[in-house]
């Protein structure tokens, strides 16, 4: 009997933990599951091209030559799963996926909703150099990877005139910094698979013609197994920051040594109101911010993945920029500031944030213990309804669970 495979496509490994439980299940039902990833493209640069990530079996592309279509026709898989369609490189493979006529899923690789993608724009007047500067790192990769791949995509694809002419749109859009959704031919898929409720209005958006589906939140089990509404009106002298990655941030503070400073702002704010603050920042940023504090030998405290879930039991309220790591506090029914401090002003919020009954906005020049204050006013059920609305009033374990059934539903 023929193995039957599905391709998860991604750019690099980092993304596959979301996929451990999905993989399991899948296996279960006889159903082989590869990860094909671009990690030498960019920064996940490893000597062995064939390894196991969180179970799963990973190829880097390179093991294929960077050949997608050999990739594909070597597992002639029964779908694909994207893990991100947003790069070029991704959206070269769903060229191939649409050509050969093989049912496409995908899931949001986070809260798009955490961000106001109507207003926000990477690029502003304020930061037209980094921005700038931004393209010019991330240039070679464009036209020496991602387009001869796309290029190569396009040629051999039926609509290769309408894609052409959608791919130049997007292309602009994304060159002038716009972020709001919008639909682009080349990342036609059967299925998009969502966190929430707010979600599903942007994939409407960008993604017309394609089955929406909310399968809950997979960040709320990542980390432990967090129990919803438990710390609702708890207090202590604790908080905790929330970083995001530099694209969230809205280029506003891109470059390490500026965010660095930013965050001993942060440190020293609180500190002024007898609070100590600790900090989960991205992953993308982590790294580098633990250099220059030790270079500069000025102390902030990291909270590591392992550590995460019981330092958020210990703390009043977490303070955040937009990012999907934003539904754990919420979930717990903790206390929302959105960062609004020093070089990050102007920073943008989505749905998903904002209509959180304990989230407010927060200043430098605002006085901590009255916003705190006020939100302990706030009423129980208005509380408890907004954190099903954004989080989903089924448990998040099912996650996996939904994505399984309706893949397989379709495939089989």
């Amino acid at each position: 009997m023929k193995e039957k495979t599905i391709i998860f496509f991604d750019v690099w490994t980092k993304g596959s933990h979301h996929y451990k439980e999905l993989s399991r299940l899948f296996l279960d039902d006889n159903i082989n599951i590869v990860l094909l990833h671009f990690g030498s493209y960019g920064d996940e640069i490893k000597k062995e091209l064939i390894t196991e990530v969180n179970r799963i079996k990973c190829y880097d592309m390179k093991y294929f030559h960077y050949k997608i279509d050999k990739a594909i026709n070597n597992f002639k898989p029964i779908a694909i799963l994207y893990l991100s369609i947003d790069p070029l490189i991704m959206r070269a493979c769903n060229l191939y996926a649409l050509k050969y006529n093989i049912k496409t899923f995908l899931t949001y690789p986070g809260l798009w909703s955490a961000q106001d993608y109507n207003s926000q724009r990477t690029l502003s007047k304020k930061n037209l150099i980094e921005y700038t500067k931004w393209i010019f790192s991330r240039s070679y990769n464009y036209l020496i990877n991602a387009l001869p791949q796309y290029a190569k995509a396009l040629i051999i694809n039926n609509n290769k005139f309408k894609i052409l002419i959608s791919f130049l749109k997007e292309e602009f859009n994304k060159l002038i910094g716009k972020l709001e959704p919008r639909k682009s031919l080349d990342k036609a898929v059967n299925t998009v698979f969502v966190y929430n409720y707010y979600d599903k209005f942007h994939a409407e958006k960008k993604f017309k013609g394609s089955n929406i589906h909310i399968v809950g939140v997979p960040d709320l089990f990542r980390f432990g197994n967090f129990l919803k509404n438990s710390k609702f009106k708890y207090t202590s002298n604790e908080l905790l920051y929330l970083g995001s990655g530099s694209r969230s941030r809205g280029m506003l503070l891109k470059h390490p040594n500026d965010y660095f400073i930013y965050l001993m702002k942060i440190k020293s704010y609180f500190k002024k109101f007898g609070k100590h603050i600790k900090f989960k920042l991205h992953i993308s940023t982590k790294e580098e911010i633990k250099k220059i504090s030790r270079s500069l030998n000025k102390h902030i405290e990291i909270v590591e993945n392992e550590d995460f879930f019981n330092t958020i039991h210990k703390v009043e309220g977490c303070i955040t920029e937009p990012s999907s790591i934003s539904l754990v506090p919420i979930y717990l029914g903790l206390k929302l500031f959105g960062t609004r401090m020093y070089d990050l002003e102007k920073l943008n919020y989505g749905e998903s944030i904002k209509n959180y009954k304990l989230f407010s906005y927060i200043n430098e020049k605002d006085n901590l213990t009255k916003k705190i204050s006020e939100l302990n006013t706030k009423n129980e059920d208005g509380v408890f309804n907004s954190i099903n609305k954004i989080c989903g009033s089924t448990s998040p374990l099912n996650f996996s669970k939904i994505i399984y059934e309706e893949i397989s539903k379709q495939i089989k």
